[in-house]
């Protein structure tokens, strides 16, 4: 993420947990630019919530694509896919979580389940 010129979270975890955890210590931002290797539906409701200028995507998914228009957010990628698959070639759990959550209960979810601690904690 990238914030003013100057870069504010950067991972080469493959997981949501780097996201999850900045959103937990982050507030929003004005004029804040993600790039994101991977982009299912539940990275875009993640990223929703700080309300970010664009996103840059080099994988990206169709849930994801109409989230993002659906929520006025500007984004660009390089390959578009149907669905993010996990590691046993199904759709990637996280994902099917992101269907039945808003994003501010996606993330509470996932702090939850990656064993996050909190700044209210």
């Amino acid at each position: 993420m990238i914030h003013q010129g100057s870069i504010i979270l950067e991972s080469s975890q493959n997981t949501l947990r780097p996201l999850v955890e900045a959103l937990s210590l982050l507030n929003r931002w004005n004029n804040l630019i993600v790039y994101d290797k991977t982009v299912g539906l539940a990275a875009a409701k993640l990223h929703s919530i700080l309300s970010p200028m664009m996103i840059y995507a080099d994988l990206i998914s169709k849930e994801a694509i109409k989230f993002l228009q659906d929520n006025n957010i500007e984004y660009h990628y390089n390959k578009c896919v149907e669905v993010i698959l996990g590691d046993e070639k199904k759709t990637c759990p996280n994902e099917i979580l992101a269907r039945e959550l808003d994003a501010e209960e996606l993330h509470a979810a996932l702090v939850e389940r990656f064993e996050i601690q909190t700044s209210k904690d």
